[in-house]
């Protein structure tokens, strides 16, 4: 039964889940159900899951923002003092180093469970790059979005400061590139620029680091900003654009209910699980419950619940290879 699995790989969980599920149910009196956090944001989707996977897990409020300094639980959860945790954004530096403090050095697995609703601005939507409607260009580069905002340029290109550089002609082409929203990285990244460094400015070898920019103004006023500079660039939700502004395509893909749902959008983002797993094994209830959510019923309750989306087909079926290579263990008694 799966709550009682010990070292033993999962890659035959997704089968039998739904035995699984009611073995740890009916386990509860030795095998206290998992506690766990969760932001504002899923409330619903926690119900749900709540519901369709009685005495597995707890989520109760009240739910928080996806930060450990204002979520008490989430600040429990880096401590090691709750067993898992779900995150509508990737983790924060700052979190990342309490859980590495609260689990001697480790890194928590993170096992996306969901797609953002793709253009719902505040939740999990993608990230897009803006220009000026008046703005000629109409797609861009991950190597040439890393050499505009990047001091590091990792992905190899030289420093791109002109629109000409990007095959702009005119007078605007003369023009000095105008980075708009450094707000969002000058102190903590915001959840939009964490995507934006971690998938654009950083690569294997190294992480990348922000650019200086002066009086780039706040993440919220980007939008209004770039909507009012012919010269300005920058990025948002896929739910906060306005007319005076376009999403221009990142490697030739634009942002479009059709590219996020195959997963094919390079800045779209997850909803994620995060949990611990000391010497590669997780708590066998945890990873039921991942189980769960990544089975083709736990995808239809996430469809069904509405606030986000399934994982396009490649992302899930990465997902649960990253699951299987996990070993389980019991803990508790």
């Amino acid at each position: 039964m799966i709550c009682f699995l010990l070292h033993h790989r999962v890659a035959s969980v997704l089968a039998v889940i739904g035995a699984g599920l009611l073995s740890c149910a009916a386990a509860a009196q030795s095998c206290a159900p998992l506690e766990g956090s969760a932001p504002a944001i899923m409330a619903g989707l926690s119900q749900h899951i709540a519901g369709e996977a009685p005495g597995l897990a707890t989520l109760a409020p009240p739910f928080g923002p996806p930060q450990g300094d204002m979520d008490p639980k989430l600040q429990a959860f880096l401590g090691g003092q709750r067993d898992f945790a779900f995150l509508t954004r990737e983790i924060s530096e700052p979190d990342l180093a309490a859980f590495r403090r609260g689990h001697q050095g480790r890194d928590p697995v993170v096992l996306p469970i969901a797609a953002g609703a793709w253009n719902r601005f505040g939740y999990v939507d993608a990230v897009v790059v803006i220009v000026n409607r008046a703005n000629p260009l109409r797609s861009i580069s991950l190597r040439d979005l890393d050499s505009i905002f990047s001091a590091t340029r990792q992905r190899g290109g030289a420093a791109v400061t002109m629109w000409r550089q990007l095959g702009i002609k005119g007078a605007l082409g003369d023009q000095p590139i105008r980075i708009m929203g450094s707000g969002a990285w000058a102190k903590t990244e915001s959840a939009r620029a964490l995507t934006i460094r971690r998938h654009v400015l950083s690569t294997e070898r190294a992480a990348g680091i922000w650019r200086a920019v002066p009086d780039g103004g706040s993440e919220a006023e980007v939008v209004e900003r770039v909507g009012g500079d012919r010269a300005a660039i920058g990025f948002t939700g896929a739910g906060h654009l306005s007319a005076a502004v376009r999403a221009i395509a990142v490697e030739g893909l634009a942002a479009t209910p059709r590219s996020a749902a195959n997963g094919r959008y390079p800045l779209l983002r997850t909803v994620d699980l995060l949990f611990d797993a000391p010497g590669g094994a997780a708590d066998a209830r945890t990873a039921a419950l991942a189980a769960w959510l990544l089975s083709a019923k736990g995808q239809a309750a996430i469809a069904r619940q509405g606030d986000f989306a399934p994982l396009p087909k490649p992302a899930l079926r990465q997902a649960r290879r990253q699951l299987a290579q996990l070993g389980t263990r019991t803990a508790c008694h």
